[in-house]
């Protein structure tokens, strides 16, 4: 199996639904800059795109992202102290956009860990309820 690239799809694409292949070209690229958006952006914990499957937030790196971003925010914080720049300025906003990006998916993937446990919980009180014997 050969993969093919997005543009290689267009035109088949176009034929099939009778559409320009401009505007199919102009679909493809919303969709697909729309699901890249959220998987760098860290919008959601989990992203499903059909016929694809879902994409997962790995939870275990975000510490270290966090605590990546923590020295960095640091490092450019020391040195606004002795020579600040508009550049070096934008790269520690940069980077403290970044950590709240992380904070805010590990209180989302902690809230999703919690209903988790919370409906493991419910299912196993149930069975447990319904499996005891009465004396």
């Amino acid at each position: 199996m050969n993969p093919k690239r997005a543009a290689e799809h267009i035109r088949p694409t176009a034929e099939d639904t009778d559409m320009s292949e401009n505007l199919v070209k102009d679909l493809t690229s919303f969709y697909w800059k729309d699901v890249r958006e959220c998987l760098t952006h860290l919008k959601y914990p989990n992203v499903y795109i059909s016929n694809l499957g879902v994409f997962k937030c790995k939870h275990w790196d975000l510490q270290k992202f966090a605590d990546k971003y923590e020295e960095m925010i640091a490092h450019y914080t020391k040195v606004a102290e002795t020579k600040l720049t508009v550049q070096k300025f934008a790269v520690q906003k940069d980077f403290e956009a970044k950590l709240e990006m992380v904070k805010n998916m590990q209180a989302l993937v902690a809230d999703e860990l919690n209903k988790k446990k919370k409906v493991k919980q419910l299912r196993d009180d149930k069975k447990t309820k319904n499996n005891l014997e009465k004396p």
